[in-house]
């Protein structure tokens, strides 16, 4: 009976965080005034020059003019004019020449240095290529930066409206709603309460240079979560929100790419330890395929009662459709533990 038992009170358990979550409202708000500190959007660029106009177009549409945008790329001469040709369209673009990353250095960990190095704001601005942001967005996040006086914020995007593969993507939100009470991360300064969406991290430029953060992770590969976590290991003070429509984020072309992306995602959540995502899994999933064999109706009515309001919850909480999550809930279960089952092939992706 204990499996009962310990089933039952991890569904609780997530269902109270997801309560928290919605009351607490974790969502960036709208600033009540302009700020005018200056602000460096840096890009570690891993793919094609091309596949940074949607961003960059994105920025340009800010009604924040105090910027700058910064470029790391890796000389390649493929891509060499298609870096001057975008330099030409935006103003505020500078491109970053460099060389691939030292012995014992992750590519991404040291193009987001050179970048730093390089950067002239009083924040840095790391995003990448996926990410889309919606007007208001630097200001807002600035407000913010300001208001907490904290040396670390990120966002975590919305998916993407438009986007057709949008199938997966929700799982994320439900996943980090139900163990993650967000407002922690800013009110607690333990490291346990942490997480950090590549698609959005903005530093105090002050504090960055002198700890060099990245520097001080150069070889971990999951370098959101990494950062906050160092950051709250020196004490200072660090928030996470919802975008609240103010950033959002392209999806994988394809289902396939989207499990990756899902699984890197999933494991870079429990900080890369399978042991972790199994237990969340095996409670997550087999633990009520037990209970609706051996318990009676009405405790298996209960449970399916408090999983359908656990998904109400984090979808009205991150802005998605309820009724939708709540009919594929079973099939995104399904591909959660697909997920799960690709980390190897994602690590080399």
């Amino acid at each position: 009976m204990i499996i009962f038992y310990v089933v039952y009170f991890f569904l609780i358990i997530r269902f109270a965080i997801a309560l928290f979550n919605f009351i607490s409202n974790p969502k960036l708000p709208r600033s009540p005034k302009k700020h005018m500190a200056k602000v460096s959007v840096l890009i570690p660029l891993t793919g094609s020059a091309e596949s940074l106009k949607p961003l960059l177009d994105s920025i340009s549409s800010q009604d924040y003019t105090n910027y700058e945008v910064l470029i790391f790329h890796d000389q390649a001469e493929e891509d060499t004019l298609s870096m001057h040709h975008l330099k030409s369209l935006y103003p505020h673009l500078r491109l970053i020449k460099g060389s691939t990353a030292h012995r014992g250095w992750t590519n991404h960990n040291y193009a987001s240095l050179q970048l730093a190095n390089a950067a002239k704001g009083e924040y840095l601005l790391f995003t990448t290529p996926k990410a889309l942001f919606n007007t208001g967005l630097i200001n807002n996040t600035v407000h913010r930066m300001k208001i907490g006086k904290l040396a670390f914020f990120s966002l975590i995007a919305d998916g993407y409206p438009s986007s057709k593969n949008n199938v997966l993507f929700p799982l994320l939100h439900y996943i980090l709603l139900t163990i993650l009470p967000l407002r922690l991360v800013q009110l607690s300064k333990s490291p346990f309460f942490r997480f950090a969406d590549p698609n959005f991290l903005l530093f105090d430029a002050g504090t960055y240079r002198k700890h060099q953060w990245h520097a001080q992770i150069k070889d971990k590969a999951a370098a959101g979560t990494s950062l906050i976590k160092l950051v709250k290991a020196y004490r200072y003070r660090t928030e996470v929100l919802l975008a609240n429509g103010f950033l959002y984020s392209l999806q994988p072309a394809n289902l396939h790419e989207e499990v990756l992306s899902l699984s890197k995602r999933l494991y870079n959540g429990f900080n890369n330890n399978t042991a972790a995502v199994f237990c969340y899994l095996l409670l997550l999933i087999a633990g009520p395929l037990f209970i609706a064999v051996y318990l009676p109706l009405q405790l298996i009515l209960f449970y399916l009662t408090l999983v359908v309001l656990t998904r109400l919850l984090t979808s009205l909480s991150s802005g998605q459709n309820p009724l939708i999550n709540i009919i594929l809930h079973p099939f995104q279960m399904l591909m959660l533990v697909w997920s799960s089952l690709n980390k190897k092939e994602n690590a080399n992706a």
